[in-house]
């Protein structure tokens, strides 16, 4: 039993010598630098993602309250003949924000007794320049 065991500690013996020398295989620096530079990729394109999502998530939330401001326009068309002069953000229902969300006030325009523009100047809170995102946010397109 003495020589079984210690042909079994010289066995465990050789076997860590590889760890003592250092000729075990680990991985090299451009390896390390690879990994991480795809990593900081990923990141990159995942942040990017977010923000395009959260701007189009905006752009929704813009179109979603003029089309309900529409309706509350389309209802004081019924009752008064004619569309309002301006818009009273006061006289809004509750569950209509007053400002978009960029926190610019909703542009509404009386074009004639029957018609109207409503929009959003989106997140530049400036007219025109529709190379911009979200940029005039139109009642019906």
């Amino acid at each position: 039993m003495g020589a079984m065991l210690m042909k079994f500690n010289m066995h465990i013996s050789q076997e860590n010598k590889g760890f003592i020398n250092g000729s075990t295989r680990a991985f090299t620096l451009i390896e390390l630098l690879v990994v991480i530079s795809i990593i900081g990729v990923l990141v990159g394109i995942s942040v990017g993602l977010a923000g395009y999502s959260r701007r189009k998530a905006m752009e929704g939330k813009a179109r979603s309250e003029i089309e309900k401001i529409e309706y509350v326009l389309q209802d004081y068309l019924l009752n008064n003949g004619a569309y309002p002069t301006g818009l009273v953000v006061n006289s809004f229902p509750s569950g209509i924000d007053k400002k978009d969300p960029w926190d610019n006030d909703y542009v509404y325009v009386r074009t004639s007794k029957s018609g109207f523009r409503l929009y959003s100047k989106g997140y530049d809170g400036e007219e025109g320049d529709k190379d911009k995102d979200a940029d005039n946010i139109e009642a019906g397109k």
